[in-house]
């Protein structure tokens, strides 16, 4: 998910409450989708930047397109699969200062820049009968606490580790 560098952060707010964040990008996408993607999700990887050395992304005039499923970036995403009604969705992300970690450079001297034009969130709209309307118009008016559960991914990263031959790694499960 070569496009992730792109990105110091993302996050997805929810009638402006900060539902899910991802910082480091693209490190936390890469070692997420080394240890978690199917074989059909790792093939689909080419359409996110990830090609290898006979492919080519961009074309003659140096464009590229690229398409970034959000469950491959964001838990909430992966995990959250009911529909959210009347509410609005903010996808907020943080630039990188640096684009060098989004490409494979020919030589350690070679300057390049990436200028994002156009990015699209394409978010399914869903047109219902008229009696599931009502019944889900019904079940808006009663108001109700409506919980989200999902697994949310943080990376930590440790500029020193310790000179040991051995380190024990604490890792957190929260729900």
């Amino acid at each position: 998910m070569a496009v992730c560098h792109l990105f110091e952060e993302v996050r997805y707010e929810l009638n402006g409450v900060e539902i899910d964040r991802n910082k480091n990008v693209g490190i936390t996408s890469t070692m997420k989708g080394y240890v978690s993607l199917t074989p059909g999700q790792q093939y689909s990887l080419e359409n996110t930047g990830c090609l290898s050395e006979d492919n080519e992304l961009t074309d003659a005039a140096g464009n590229f397109d690229v398409v970034l499923p959000l469950n491959y970036v964001l838990g909430f995403a992966e995990d959250y699969c009911r529909v959210v009604v009347n509410a609005e969705h903010k996808l907020i992300l943080t630039r990188s200062n640096t684009d060098l970690n989004a490409v494979i450079q020919a030589s350690a001297t070679e300057n390049f820049k990436i200028t994002l034009n156009k990015i699209e969130w394409l978010l399914p709209y869903i047109k219902l009968a008229d009696e599931p309307k009502i019944q889900l118009r019904n079940y808006i008016a009663k108001d109700p606490a409506i919980s989200m559960s999902f697994l949310s991914w943080k990376t930590y990263v440790h500029p020193m580790l310790p000179s040991t031959t051995r380190h024990i790694w604490s890792v957190k499960t929260p729900t």
